[in-house]
């Protein structure tokens, strides 16, 4: 009797490793495409980051906000995923005070909008906007 009880447990257990595996797989799956899409996002911030820094720099060196512009725009490194929605680079006068006296001094503003494509998924990118100034040295 028990050695009957026994077998009808093992025939039982039979399959359900492969049953777990197969009701696991399609979890494992999406969260690995999530981790995808969030490492791809993050790449694409850090990149746009970097970029519009040292456009501001570049910008601020030269003062030459339209040229600055083309240049920034040639430059920008897009992919099949990235890609750069809008890119502004203006001149700013800002007044500051210093010993009881307004001096001006002139900033340059440098705007990158990009959109990051959803990879799995065929809806609206995900945009991102990064802002950097820099002043302009005399």
């Amino acid at each position: 009797m028990v050695n009957r009880l026994k077998l009808r447990f093992l025939r039982e257990k039979q399959g359900s490793t492969t049953l777990e595996f197969v009701s696991l797989l399609p979890i494992v799956a999406l969260m690995s495409m999530v981790i995808w899409q969030m490492a791809v996002f993050t790449m694409a911030v850090m990149d746009t980051q970097s970029f519009v820094r040292e456009e501001v720099r570049v910008a601020a060196d030269d003062g030459d906000a339209k040229k600055a512009e083309k240049r920034g725009e040639k430059s920008f490194p897009q992919t099949d995923n990235v890609k750069l929605a809008s890119y502004q680079v203006k001149k700013i006068e800002k007044e500051e005070k210093k010993d009881k006296q307004g001096v001006k001094r002139s900033y340059m503003e440098v705007t990158a909008k990009i959109k990051v494509k959803i990879l799995f998924l065929s809806i609206a990118p995900i945009e991102y906007s990064y802002k950097a100034q820099s002043r302009i040295i005399d």
